[in-house]
């Protein structure tokens, strides 16, 4: 929830607002549907079901609110969810940070709470949040054990600043993994070892958490956060090998572990965001794993044809995630993306054509002007697909999108009254390109400051929503912090809806 830590953080339910069209935010939708599921954990199937018939009971016909939900599941667990019902009014992300510590067959865990203090938002307290482990031995197998006092069940509810877990009678130090199934919303910080990752990422019987730890791992090995980047790097690289070979795995799966932790990832892990050093970084690394693991990227690529080429059940649209990802990869080793060309004249579905020109796109391929004018006359009366084709120009990592993107703006695909074309073209260029959106001159600032008033006049919700691009720009490096601003200062005597007015002042404060 990177929204949680930026300068429009608010809470699930804001006390107060001056335009309610800006709080139809991910932290409303997404954390507040967090905060359901976390509630189904805590309680259990059962009895979560026992208190929604009671929801529905109550307030059928009726203007319900959160505490009507909260007393409903009261009623029905028993249970006292007042500390709970800080999720809905407190701010920010928790973090919980692990401490282990391992002597004569005790294993301790120490769990220590803590969140973010928001400006504007009262101090943070400590939540009510239910939180997974799994401890493993050194076979990879789960244990089945229980902390002094508890039930075994791997399950703990946290309630206080600090919480511990005892173990006694192990042979060995076991290697704990948190979260499983993302039981918490919360950001979750254990002093792992690069190898420890790779373990996990491994023999994690959970997707979610086999998921996590490679983004774990490749974000601390692109941020340099370990003592020996060399042996990290090599953990990150022996895990993505292992990921790779695994053809019991679901190739979906697969892929989105390969879909390496993006920019605004990287940068929502920073205190200042140093934009070329970050988007280097993990240039470099995507090109030196591709180098790794070329063979077994083509391998898999050739072994999912077959199933790819069917239709559209799970199986096929696994297939075909998989074998994109594994395009992409490959072809950054190939100048003239070869294979990107003849996927794209031999794909039969939209996925593989798309797949394709997206690669061709992305590397500025030989090939890519005759595929894209192939696509935007195959598809140019589907203003849908055409939005596809025109996110991926928008997108293209190269400090001269700018002058792509202004061209598409003064032709007749651009059209400022539709949102979804206003988001094809300036929503892409803005949240999806940070090479060109961040570049040193501030021109990609500076278009889109442009573009902001005419759409205001418009539409102020869509102009408010391409405004929010600019939340952390108060943390940018140089130069980069002050032309921002710069544009924003310019911004505000331009626009006049309360919408974007509200995010301005915000932004700016």
């Amino acid at each position: 929830f990177a929204e949680d830590a930026g300068a429009l953080a608010h809470p699930v339910r804001p006390p107060e607002y001056r335009e309610i069209n800006n709080f139809y935010t991910l932290t409303v939708y997404e954390k507040g549907a967090e905060i359901v599921r976390m509630l189904h954990t805590l309680l259990g199937e059962a009895t979560f079901r026992a208190g929604m018939d009671r929801y529905f009971a109550d307030n059928d016909g009726r203007a319900a609110t959160v505490e009507d939900f909260l007393h409903a599941h009261e009623a029905a667990s028993g249970r006292d969810l007042s500390q709970f019902a800080r999720w809905y009014s407190q701010a920010g992300t928790p973090r919980l940070h692990v401490h282990r510590h391992w002597e004569g067959g005790c294993f301790r865990l120490r769990i220590e709470q803590t969140a973010p203090t928001i400006a504007g938002h009262s101090g943070p307290q400590p939540l009510q949040m239910p939180l997974r482990y799994v401890l493993y031995d050194a076979s990879g197998a789960a244990l089945d054990v229980a902390p002094d006092g508890g039930d075994g069940s791997g399950l703990v509810v946290l309630d206080r600043a600090s919480h511990e877990l005892v173990f006694n009678g192990l042979d060995a130090a076991p290697l704990p993994a948190f979260n499983q199934g993302f039981s918490a919303p919360v950001k979750l910080h254990c002093d792992y070892t690069p190898a420890e990752l790779a373990t996990l990422a491994r023999i994690e019987r959970d997707p979610f958490n086999r998921w996590d730890a490679l983004q774990q791992l490749a974000k601390a090995v692109l941020l340099r956060q370990f003592p020996d980047p060399h042996d990290a790097g090599a953990a990150l690289s022996d895990a993505i090998g292992a990921l790779l070979d695994d053809d019991a795995a679901d190739p979906a799966f697969v892929a989105e572990c390969l879909a390496l932790p993006d920019f605004d990832t990287l940068a929502d892990a920073v205190d200042i965001i140093d934009v070329d050093a970050l988007l280097a970084a993990r240039e470099d690394m995507l090109d030196l794993l591709a180098e790794d693991h070329v063979e077994r990227l083509q391998r898999r690529y050739e072994a999912l044809a077959s199933v790819a080429a069917g239709g559209i059940d799970g199986a096929a649209i696994a297939a075909r995630a998989l074998r994109n990802t594994c395009l992409s990869w490959i072809s950054r080793l190939d100048p003239t993306a070869a294979l990107a060309s003849e996927q794209f004249a031999a794909a039969t579905n939209m996925t593989d054509r798309l797949g394709a020109l997206r690669v061709l796109v992305r590397f500025d391929a030989p090939g890519k002007a005759e595929a894209l004018a192939q696509f935007q006359q195959r598809y140019r009366d589907d203003a849908l697909v055409t939005d596809k084709w025109l996110t991926l120009v928008a997108s293209r990592p190269q400090p001269e999108a700018i002058d792509e993107v202004r061209a598409l703006l003064d032709s007749s695909w651009w059209i400022p009254t539709n949102p979804n074309r206003v988001r094809a073209v300036l929503g892409s260029f803005a949240r999806l390109n940070p090479v060109a959106f961040h570049r040193a001159d501030g021109a990609g600032y500076a278009l889109l400051v442009e573009q902001l008033p005419r759409l205001d006049a418009v539409n102020p919700q869509v102009a408010a929503r391409l405004i929010g691009a600019f939340e952390s720009h108060a943390r940018l490096l140089g130069s980069r912090a002050a032309l921002a601003r710069s544009a924003l200062v310019r911004l505000r005597a331009g626009v006049h809806s309360r919408d974007a007015q509200d995010l301005l002042k915000r932004l700016l404060a």
